[in-house]
């Protein structure tokens, strides 16, 4: 019963389509049933053309035994009347998402940055003050440099007290 109600109200807020019937060629039994599990729930007309006994489930929901069943096929049955009955398109529903989450402009930002240098500035030039690749390689060493301070903070330290 408790599996049968989980069943009837994820179908009815269509997180779960009802795919196919599997029955016994020879006695008419069912054997089971193929769902289809959504990752958001389908639109009201995409429900209807997946999972063509929708509309009956609603109808016999809205007269379950179950007081939160019939809540629910309530709220679905008002839904499918203030539809508008047309069925938006798995390009339509990707783009509408990418304008929700502020991805409208990344064609154009990628385009913009493919015009600008790859690397910068430094890979272009070819003379010795352009070789370096950053401003943190190794340097030619001071003869008064001192080997036990470290020449810079991500060296380690030799004071360490996990040091041997």
């Amino acid at each position: 019963e408790t599996v049968a109600k989980a069943l009837t109200v994820l179908r009815l807020t269509r997180w779960l389509s009802l795919g196919q019937r599997v029955r016994d060629s020879v006695s008419g039994r069912v054997q089971g049933n193929v769902y289809i599990l959504h990752d958001e729930p389908v639109g009201c007309a995409e429900a209807m053309e997946i999972d063509h006994h929708y509309m009956q489930l609603v109808g016999q929901a809205l007269e379950h035994a179950n007081k939160a069943v019939r809540v629910v096929a309530d709220h679905a049955f008002k839904e499918f009347a203030a539809a508008t009955g047309t069925m938006p398109s798995r390009l339509e529903v990707i783009e509408q998402r990418w304008q929700q989450q502020g991805w409208h402009d990344a064609p154009q930002a990628i385009e913009h940055a493919q015009d600008g240098t790859e690397f910068g500035i430094r890979t272009k030039g070819s003379d010795e003050s352009d070789l370096l690749s950053s401003d943190s390689e190794l340097s030619k060493k001071s003869p008064g440099a001192n080997l036990k301070t470290p020449g810079s903070d991500s060296e380690l330290s030799l004071n360490s007290a996990s040091f041997g």
